[in-house]
């Protein structure tokens, strides 16, 4: 018989076989081409049809290789290529995608078995409502499906159908209650310990387990909102475990590219941030880019995490610095509070030589970047040797403020090694100012007194 060839194809090997019934029967085993074992019949993109000779009997065929699926007493739905898609997720042992060329709807596959491929067919899909957009991400919360379309979110409950395509559970998509949805399926984090974080049009949110959605992102909401400026689009999220942080890698545009990675803590509920700039190179560290430095001749080094270049390297390396900062220090709360002399800086470092670090000087809420407000100013410490090379090295930097008299202060500490191969800071242990104060509390005057 002629089995039409499939013309277009750029593999190789690609086999034909047969199957075929028992007269009368309803079971389809495969056919023995010549009675020999499995031999193949290969495709030809050469012409538009391929001949198989079949000369097996009935008694030929019986006891051999089953078709996966029955036409005439269906166990498996038959299996079908899916066709094009933009997003993939692995959620209840199923592979769910969207279905690019036919909006608005996605599919989902059987479930997965050992040593076989898996398996798609039409009939397992689904939809959102036209208005909700195509699907851009899925995950997984607990025993629900979340399915992210770009202005809202949805929610399917059950486990599936069985391979015959039957008793399929699986609850319409139904409308989550937000004003927000997913704007790029790599900023998903979806095994956050309190739900699935992602980035919306408004910023970093977390659809909690009771399928409510909260602004998580209000640390670094200011990246978001800037006037002008194109907010970062995330493009990686990870969960460090050990760490408890989510950590997210976004790419500021305007200039030369940068990067821009956010950081949360769990544990404290607080955001960190991490500038990075084209040049710079980055490692994985548990699924997710974090900047080192790099050796053309001895590549990554990231096994020590007080080194910064590569040992023995004598290559060009690029360092990079540490910074901190503080937050505002209200310290007219205090009772005869008057002013602040000096700040005493307890810092260390692994190698016994420090590096030229900057500190920045806010005074009464002035401008923290800009320092355009009256007040605010920046220093740096020389840098000074340590004869303790064996062991990590400690410091103090004392510094007298040029204007002691003021309500609140805050500062920021930056090292900038002039080398890769220059040591920087591996830790800040104290921070400590010497205060004016005056002798017994503030009081107001008599007249406003009692006792």
């Amino acid at each position: 018989m002629s089995v039409p060839s499939l013309l277009i194809s750029q593999k190789s090997n690609v086999q034909i076989v047969a199957y075929m019934t028992q007269a009368a029967g309803v079971s389809f085993n495969r056919v023995l081409l010549d009675n020999s074992a499995y031999a193949p019949v290969f495709n030809t993109t050469a012409a538009t049809t391929v001949t198989l000779t079949i000369d097996d009997s009935d008694a030929d065929i019986a006891g051999n290789e089953l078709l996966y699926t029955q036409p005439n007493n269906p166990s498996t739905l038959a299996n079908f290529a899916p066709g094009p898609c933009r997003t993939l997720a692995v959620i209840q042992n199923r592979l769910f995608f969207d279905k690019s060329d036919k909006p608005g709807w996605f599919g989902y596959s059987q479930q997965y078995l050992n040593n076989v491929g898996l398996q798609f067919a039409p009939d397992l899909e689904a939809s959102v409502p036209a208005e909700a957009g195509n699907p851009l991400a899925f995950a997984a919360l607990d025993e629900k499906v979340i399915i992210f379309c770009r202005e809202k979110i949805f929610v399917m409950y059950g486990t599936g159908p069985t391979p015959s395509g039957g008793f399929n559970n699986y609850s319409q998509p139904q409308d989550i209650q937000s004003d927000v949805g997913c704007i790029d399926p790599r900023s998903i984090l979806s095994d956050a310990p309190n739900g699935i974080m992602f980035q919306s049009d408004k910023g970093l949110y977390l659809l909690g387990r009771d399928l409510s959605t909260h602004f998580i992102g209000a640390g670094v909401q200011s990246f978001f909102t800037t006037p002008g400026v194109t907010p970062p689009q995330v493009y990686a999220a990870t969960l460090l475990a050990d760490r408890s942080e989510a950590r997210f890698v976004s790419r500021l545009s305007g200039g030369a590219t940068r990067f821009l990675n956010f950081v949360y803590s769990f544990l404290t509920d607080t955001w960190s941030t991490h500038f990075g700039v084209t040049n710079q190179h980055y490692l994985m560290n548990d699924a997710l880019w974090w900047p080192t430095a790099r050796s053309s001749a001895d590549g990554l080094n990231f096994d020590d995490v007080t080194a910064i270049a590569d040992a023995p390297g004598s290559q060009t390396i690029a360092p990079f610095f540490t910074q901190a900062q503080t937050s505002w220090l209200k310290l007219s709360a205090l009772a005869g509070f008057q002013r602040v002399r000096e700040i005493y800086i307890t810092a260390s470092n692994g190698s016994g030589s420090l590096v030229a670090s900057t500190v920045t000087l806010q005074i009464d809420f002035d401008d923290i970047d800009g320092l355009a407000a009256p007040g605010s100013y920046a220093f740096t410490f020389t840098p000074t040797a340590i004869n303790s090379p064996t062991q990590v090295a400690v410091i103090d930097w004392r510094h007298k403020l040029r204007r002691m008299k003021c309500k609140s202060v805050s500062f920021t500490i930056t090292d900038t090694p002039a080398t890769a191969g220059s040591q920087p800071l591996t830790g800040i242990e104290a921070l400590a100012l010497e205060l004016g104060m005056k002798k017994g509390v503030n009081r107001l005057p008599a007249g406003q007194s009692v006792g």
